[in-house]
């Protein structure tokens, strides 16, 4: 899978966007559900630091964001 930040990912997961905004992660998240119906989705807030570790660990770049919302995709 590629990161929207440009890297490839290797693992089982990764993130299939980014946004400071509650309501636009909302539509993203459901559109992606209808797309990648055999997978995991879920929004994770950057702000909690479980669910930050949780997006670093599917993409390192992550890390450099303090705030926002990442829609992760996981098998």
């Amino acid at each position: 899978m590629k990161s929207f930040l440009g890297s490839t990912i290797l693992q089982g997961g990764g993130i299939f966007a980014y946004t400071t905004n509650y309501d636009e992660a909302k539509k993203i998240f459901d559109e992606a559900k209808k797309i990648f119906t055999e997978f995991s989705v879920k929004i994770l807030d950057l702000r909690d630091i479980k669910q930050k570790l949780e997006a670093i660990n599917l993409d390192p770049d992550i890390a450099d964001f303090k705030e926002g919302y990442v829609i992760a995709i996981g098998v």
